[in-house]
């Protein structure tokens, strides 16, 4: 059993391009942001979900499968990102740091 630490989860904030950072031990992110968007594309894994309500948005794997690349999505307009909230495939919480270049 390991443990991941916040530094092997980046997810990088450039303008309306979120940018999740491959992790193998990802089991879900749920990102809440100041304002509502909306998600306008996305680049995941056929085997993951990417939701979006409001001022949040969720990507999640249904079976349990690791992420295989990077991942991304571009909102509809800039929202800073206010909270993270990251789980490994037990479902256990993970700390997650946002980087903000």
């Amino acid at each position: 059993s390991s443990i991941v630490s916040s530094d092997n989860i980046k997810i990088e904030q450039k303008n309306r391009l979120i940018s999740i950072s491959y992790n193998a031990n990802l089991g879900g992110v749920e990102i809440h942001f100041r304002d509502n968007c909306k998600i306008l594309d996305s680049q995941i894994d056929d085997s993951w979900i990417i939701r979006n309500h409001e001022n949040k948005v969720i990507l999640y794997s249904n079976d349990l499968k690791t992420m295989n690349q990077n991942f991304s999505f571009m909102l509809n307009k800039y929202s800073k990102i206010e909270k993270v909230i990251v789980s490994d495939k037990k479902g256990l919480l993970l700390d997650a740091r946002i980087y903000k270049k």
